[in-house]
């Protein structure tokens, strides 16, 4: 996983070195700024690199055929119960324009496996979990925005406000 850290190599960001640990043990045994460092990276070098180019492309086909081949959506609206639903009707408006889909109803098998995701999305403490306390929570957001405007040139709040997520 270090050979894709981009933004290290481009813009000499200090991680300690790896010393063949996982990514897992990396982020346990190192302090939480190093750990936000990285994972900033590897998000950008990783997600955020693959996934603009297409949304850019999906977002120059909407201006010439106001009609988007691609729709993208956010985890988080899917395991969410409260934007479940509101999501499930943006896919259909997309997937059927013109058509009237309000009728419709999320089909039983998509909602049981919604419910498990959001379970399994609840209850997972696995060693690279984040954790539920607010405080860290706020800590480590903090780390990423502080991180984020003095060494990623604001790329990640700007990705975020793209995807709108």
């Amino acid at each position: 996983w270090d050979t894709q850290l981009e933004y290290h190599e481009a813009n000499d960001i200090y991680y300690p070195p790896r010393n063949n640990r996982s990514l897992c043990h990396y982020l346990q045994q190192e302090s939480d700024e190093d750990g936000i460092k990285v994972i900033i990276d590897i998000a950008l070098s990783w997600w955020y690199k693959g996934v603009i180019p297409y949304y850019l492309q999906a977002q120059e086909q909407l201006k010439q055929t106001h009609r988007r081949k691609s729709l993208f959506l956010c985890y988080e609206h899917l395991v969410n119960p409260f934007e479940q639903e509101a999501t499930f009707h943006l896919m259909l408006k997309h997937f059927f324009p013109g058509r009237n889909t309000s009728a419709m109803q999320m089909p039983t098998k998509m909602k049981a496996l919604l419910i498990q995701q959001q379970q399994n999305h609840s209850i997972y403490q696995g060693g690279h979990a984040s954790t539920h306390d607010a405080k860290v929570r706020t800590r480590l957001r903090n780390l990423v925005v502080q991180f984020d405007q003095e060494l990623f040139d604001n790329t990640v709040a700007t990705s975020n406000s793209v995807f709108k997520c």
